[in-house]
């Protein structure tokens, strides 16, 4: 639970990166098997991605899945968080991040064709 306050929610978020926590989720998938791509889409938090990131992605094997991480930031990219995603993404490929700060939906489409991924 993050409280509503922005204060309270940055405090919460401090302590669990502080602490390398991994806060339980509400609800799961039960499985990502019929996934091979993944697009992880978060808040920078304390110069990384939340740990409910973590949790989350740490709860499934990944082996041979396409991790595709997107963050939105007043003041950091998307490359803060990369070394914490390849971490928690053990086993799957992590292509590199875009950082989706008040970014046009042409540079999304940009972005997309850019990961090689074909949509189907």
């Amino acid at each position: 639970y993050y409280r509503p306050s922005f204060m309270g929610t940055a405090a919460r978020a401090w302590i669990e990166e502080t602490f390398d926590m991994r806060p339980a989720l509400a609800a799961m998938p039960e499985n990502l098997d019929n996934y091979d791509v993944i697009y992880v889409g978060y808040p920078i938090w304390w110069f990384t991605a939340p740990m409910a990131v973590g949790t989350f992605m740490e709860n499934y094997d990944l082996s041979g899945k396409t991790i595709i991480p997107f963050a939105t930031s007043e003041d950091n990219s998307v490359d803060i968080s990369m070394d914490y995603m390849k971490e928690v993404c053990g086993g799957a490929t992590v292509l590199d991040g875009f950082t989706a700060n008040g970014v046009s939906d042409e540079a999304i489409e940009q972005w997309i064709q850019t990961t090689g991924v074909t949509q189907e």
